[in-house]
């Protein structure tokens, strides 16, 4: 099933993940579902239904306090003409004094349910008076309410004075479940979204005409909330949406524009026993989407204790669905892999490559010093669907070039210490004249042996080579065990885009250059060498230095006469996996930016969300400044255990699912 058809982006919420989340934001904030007096905040165990409630916060009363002590009494003082008659004359006020305190009573209101049910309905038992089954495209509420209050005693109805306060005695209570139905998107407007009830009903009220006429009244506000709200909603579809936090653990900028897709039946859509939103959307991405490696992931987290993927517990439609269309994944490939995007160092070091640590292979007697240094940058995309050996599906990104950015080596060569004898010859005189004069060259020591110091060093430089590769990457989610010995490193789910090897193959055209590279380099290294000697002294030093190659090995024992033979040699070392292995350093290094750095994003398990608690101290009476509500803490605290997130790509698009614990 492809989601992404008529649409870039395609989100999908199922009832069951809502009314989980209603659950345990019921049990873990309960002061935003039950407000009563003061006293049956203080003691919550006189509450009309019981409160299932844990809350994270100690700050959280289970009963959010409501004071009304400051309700003021009627009160009425005036005049009064009763007297049609003479007497007393006609016109004489009579004074008439009402004074009726307002008793504050104990009382309490709890919201103890809430369910949410999408076509074709299957959640909720809706009442007759309730359109059941659910007409196409429709969604169902129910809501049970408990309300409680105390009544002064039968011989303590009329308090006096400052007296305000009923008795302590249990509250009477009843409760009322609210049933109703309703559309996201009415047919009849253009509008994305026009949240309307058709259907209300409160059951258990009486009489019927009174709960008709509340019925009417409660629907037509709703109605009007819903349809600000919808307004609200609709004005946001018009906003830039910069979504940087998304990608928080990576220097990127990521702004989207969405507007609902006009290509699809129904949008937003109820079915499936799901709300679906298909949208377009318009993305500017920039910056360093992946992360290198030792680059800082910014969540603060450490190492994972231990690393796994996890397979989904349950089956049928996840709690949440997100699918993104090819259209999509292709900008935030070419932001990935834009130039000068991806820059790899092997061995990793601080660029330039003239700051970059040199690292080394083999021994002496012939050892390569290296540095190298590539960059990753182009290609095509291509979404493919899962196979056996790859069951989430890959992302192949074809003709990539690769830029060796900086490719040097040093090709060193230890040498055995060389005794070069001195040579004498006396002059030849004929005559008294001096035809060849005497000559004495004292002896001296070439090399000498001495470990990494080496005697010959020959520099290759082959910057600037390129090449074409492909890069198959798999995105995979793990499950990482935080250490509960470091500060906030919780459980998490970790997203990664894993290459598959091999990547790079080293190309036809490298071998040549390499070996000409080296041929040249010697030639040079063995012309700097000779050239301050006179011509019969660089015979004689030829002669010892041939002498002495050949006791590092045959395969160089000719360098000066034919260097190919060493060059070979070395090309062999650079490029054979089972030495130096170039090839493999450079698919350990890839692997290891794309894995090695920070996910692409993180999600803690159990997911907190924080959010200041926007009822706050609320002043119910603007007259009376003492009437106040205070639910709960400043803060509103809401775990949200995710036990299931994963990622699968198919030939149009790359979906992720997640599940919400209750």
């Amino acid at each position: 099933m492809v989601y992404t058809t008529g649409c870039d982006i395609y989100l999908a919420i199922h009832e069951n993940g809502i009314n989980d989340l209603i659950s345990r934001l019921m049990s873990e904030v309960p002061s935003l579902f039950n407000f009563g007096s003061s006293y049956i905040a203080m003691y919550p165990h006189l509450a009309c239904n019981d409160i299932n409630a844990a809350p994270i916060d100690p700050e959280d009363p289970l009963i959010s306090p409501i004071d009304i002590s400051g309700l003021p009494p009627v009160t009425s003082n005036m005049s009064l003409n009763p007297f049609p008659a003479e007497t007393p004359p006609i016109g004489t006020p009579v004074p008439f004094n009402l004074y009726i305190p307002i008793p504050s009573p104990d009382f309490l209101v709890q919201l103890s349910k809430l369910q949410v049910d999408f076509y074709p309905g299957n959640a909720i038992s809706l009442p007759s008076t309730v359109p059941a089954p659910l007409p196409t495209q429709h969604f169902a509420i129910h809501a049970q309410t408990f309300v409680g209050a105390t009544c002064p005693p039968l011989g303590n109805r009329s308090l006096q004075g400052e007296q305000k306060h009923l008795p302590r005695v249990e509250l009477d209570c009843f409760s009322l479940d609210l049933f109703a139905e309703g559309v996201l998107k009415n047919p009849n407007t253009a509008r994305f979204l026009n949240v309307n009830l058709n259907g209300l009903d409160i059951v258990g009220f009486k009489p019927d005409g009174l709960r008709h006429l509340i019925d009417c009244y409660l629907m037509y506000f709703t109605n009007g909330v819903l349809s600000s709200v919808s307004s609200s909603v609709n004005a946001l579809l018009a906003e830039t949406l910069n979504l940087e936090s998304l990608l928080d653990y990576n220097p990127a900028t990521f702004t989207l524009q969405i507007s609902p897709s006009m290509t699809v039946p129904n949008n937003p859509a109820v079915e499936d026993d799901q709300v679906k939103f298909f949208m377009n959307a318009n993305v500017d991405l920039s910056g360093e989407v992946i992360s290198p490696p030792g680059g800082g992931s910014g969540s603060g987290y450490g190492p994972a204790t231990s690393k796994s993927i996890i397979p989904r517990p349950g089956s049928g439609p996840s709690d949440l669905t997100i699918a993104i269309s090819q259209n999509i994944i292709d900008k935030i490939m070419a932001t990935l892999f834009a130039p000068g995007s991806i820059e790899i160092e092997i061995p990793a070091g601080p660029p330039p490559p003239a700051a970059q640590p040199w690292s080394q292979y083999g021994g002496p007697p012939l050892y390569i010093d290296y540095q190298v240094e590539v960059s990753l940058a182009g290609g095509s995309v291509t979404l493919q669907n899962p196979t056996s050996s790859q069951p989430n599906g890959t992302i192949l990104v074809k003709d990539l070039t690769v830029s060796w950015d900086s490719l040097n080596f040093k090709i060193n060569i230890d040498l055995p210490k060389i005794s070069i004898p001195g040579i004498s010859t006396p002059a030849l005189v004929i005559e008294g004249v001096t035809i060849i004069p005497a000559v004495n060259i004292p002896g001296f020591s070439l090399f000498g042996g001495n470990g990494h110091n080496p005697d010959i060093s020959i520099p290759i430089d082959l910057g600037g080579l390129e090449s074409q590769v492909s890069i198959v990457l798999e995105p995979i989610i793990y499950y990482a065990v935080g250490n509960p010995s470091v500060t906030n490193d919780p459980n998490r789910w970790e997203f990664y885009v894993v290459p598959q090897l091999p990547i790079f193959v080293i190309p036809i055209e490298f071998g040549p250059k390499l070996t000409t590279a080296i041929e040249n380099g010697i030639a040079t290294f063995f012309t700097d060498l000779l050239d301050p000697f006179p011509g019969p002294v660089q015979d004689a030093i030829k002669s010892v230095l041939s002498d002495a190659l050949s006791a590092i090995g045959g395969a160089i024992s000719t360098v000066l006469s034919d260097a190919s033979s060493l060059a070979e040699s070395i090309v062999d070392m650079i490029t054979n996996a089972n030495a130096l292995g170039l090839t493999t350093l450079l698919d350990n290094a890839i692997q290891s930016y794309f894995t090695g750095g920070s996910p692409q994003f993180t999600v803690p398990d159990p997911y907190v969300v924080k959010q200041p608690n926007t009822l706050g101290t609320q002043v119910i009476s603007s007259s009376n400044p003492r009437v106040t509500i205070t639910p709960g803490p400043p803060m509103i605290n809401l775990q949200i255990p995710i036990p299931y997130l994963g990622v699968s790509v198919n030939s149009s698009e790359i979906v992720f699912e997640g599940d919400i614990g209750p």
